[in-house]
């Protein structure tokens, strides 16, 4: 991926009704992102149940679009029942545009969302 096609890509915040969005995004990873992502192989049925609890009270997701189609999200789960007040963050990118910096700027994102909520720590799991 070069340079342009980076300066070309969309971020924003997702909101509730584009939980379809966010489950098509998720549906076109292909196995080995799926795994990364949800640390374990995943059926299509079981990316469309994760996506209609997508977006809820407790949950901000950053999209990163390339027109009109969601190549990249990164979500971030509050447990505000918990003190301190604790994050996950999530990141997947579709195979054609990784490596181009998509993944971390989504992140650099979450991480502003978190502080801005007050989240004292946050649990990143990676797979590899």
């Amino acid at each position: 991926m070069t340079q342009e096609l980076q300066h070309s890509i969309l971020y924003r915040k997702l909101l509730p009704p584009e939980r379809d969005t966010a489950g098509d995004h998720l549906v076109r990873l292909s196995p080995r992102s799926r795994r990364l992502r949800f640390a374990h192989a995943v059926s299509d049925g079981f990316i469309a149940a994760y996506a209609d609890r997508m977006i809820g009270p407790y949950d901000t997701v950053h999209g990163a679009f390339a027109g009109v189609s969601l190549r990249g999200c990164g979500e971030l789960r509050l447990t505000p029942d918990r003190s301190p007040r604790v994050g996950e963050i999530a990141l997947s990118v579709e195979d054609p545009w990784q490596g181009a910096g998509i993944g971390t700027e989504l992140f650099r994102r979450l991480l502003r969302s978190a502080r801005n909520r007050r989240v004292e720590c946050c649990y990143v799991l990676c797979v590899e």
